[in-house]
């Protein structure tokens, strides 16, 4: 909270009070205190802060032993300007409590000016909606995303036995009647774990493409954040720009009575002139680089250029303290990119041990019947086997 601007009248009708509406003062944190003269204009509420919107505060009038006051009738308005928003100001509802010199005060803080435009603390969206909604329209990500599906499904078919085979076959003589009729089937073995080491391929591809999405959406919400903490500074930067231009333009309103007064040469007026004129033109590009950072966010979520959007969020962060090992460890087991690297590791290490499997020697078994027509039936069984005999190191 940087200013509270207080104005009232004193009258000499003292307001009429209310015991019903009394407050426990003591129980209540200070916002701000302002001296009047000889009075302190202390205003408290329960959080010690003011919020933009609705805010409810108790108004208290103190002499200089910090005892309450009667001031008799009270009007209050009220502006407000917080960081990394735009100046804000509002209508104040003022009833007294039946204590001496206390009020109680509700106050709507509504935002002013063009930066306004790009801010809205109740419905707006905030970093976490757009960070949200960017993962979940990204159409890169989405395309990365059925590769999980498709890499669960290799998972799923590495598990299963190699399929048998099947041979079915004739002869016939010509121009004569012996004919034949065989059929014959096999089945592999996959010797020496050939299947667990497919397997462990497809499940080490697995790990490592969702590693790699994992990074991608990391990569994404950082470009995200970044965005949108770059757009609430270009907003903020408008905001202060605004201020000054009202006190600048507040201050040529006064030289230009002085002028009119005689108690001011015309050059000093037009010298205010001229420097509310250039904070016009600074405002003006001010307002501009908040566009272009709003529309860069945009972008980076997948919004809509003409989709209209307002921010609500601030600038402020809560200080932290880490040590060095703390963050190096954090670093360690938490960053997507090096899972991705360590995902990539162990499945090259798996592709080697299918390699190694897949050159030693695999046997299939394997059966079939044969019936010729001009003799009898015939069974017959043999195995099959392939031998690698590729050089290994």
């Amino acid at each position: 909270m940087k200013k509270v601007l207080l104005m009232f009248a004193v009258l000499a009708i003292a307001l009429a009070g209310c015991n019903s509406n009394k407050v426990d003062v003591s129980k209540l944190k200070p916002v701000t205190t302002h001296k009047v003269g000889d009075l302190s204009v202390v205003l408290m509420n329960d959080t010690g802060d003011f919020k933009q919107g609705q805010n409810e505060f108790v108004v208290q009038f103190q002499n200089q032993q910090g005892q309450a006051v009667d001031v008799g009738d009270v009007q209050l308005g009220s502006s407000m300007s917080m960081p990394s928003m735009a100046p804000m100001s509002g209508d104040s509802e003022i009833t007294p409590t039946g204590q001496t010199g206390t009020y109680r005060v509700k106050s709507n803080f509504a935002m002013s000016g063009a930066a306004s435009s790009f801010l809205d603390t109740q419905n707006g969206v905030t970093e976490a909606d757009l960070v949200t909604r960017a993962l979940a329209s990204n159409p890169s990500l989405a395309a990365e995303r059925y590769e999980i599906e498709m890499d669960e499904g290799g998972v799923a078919q590495a598990r299963l036995h190699k399929n048998p085979s099947l041979s079915v076959g004739g002869l016939k003589e010509v121009n004569g009647d012996d004919n034949r009729f065989s059929i014959g089937a096999s089945i592999p073995l996959e010797l020496f774990g050939r299947r667990a080491r497919r397997t462990e391929v497809a499940v080490r591809k697995l790990d490592s493409t969702r590693d790699t999405i994992a990074d991608r959406e990391r990569l994404l919400a950082g470009e995200v954040r970044m965005r949108f903490g770059e757009a609430l500074a270009a907003v903020r930067n408008l905001a202060f720009t605004e201020q000054l231009l009202q006190a600048n333009r507040d201050f040529l309103k006064l030289m230009e009575d002085r002028v009119r007064e005689g108690a001011a040469a015309s050059l000093d007026a037009e010298e205010v002139r001229v420097e509310a004129n250039r904070i016009d033109a600074l405002r003006i590009d001010f307002q501009a680089k908040a566009e272009v950072a709003l529309l860069v966010l945009k972008e980076a979520v997948g919004i809509q250029p003409e989709e209209t959007i307002r921010l609500r969020g601030s600038l402020d962060e809560t200080a932290r303290s880490f040590d060095q090992n703390q963050l190096l460890q954090l670093a360690s087991a938490h960053r997507p990119d090096l899972a991705v690297q360590r995902a990539n590791e162990a499945l090259a290490t798996a592709d080697l041990r299918q390699q190694h499997a897949e050159g030693k020697p695999d046997a299939a078994f394997s059966a079939s019947y044969e019936r010729p027509n001009s003799g009898f039936a015939q069974r017959a069984f043999d195995a099959a086997g392939n031998l690698d005999f590729r050089t290994r190191d």
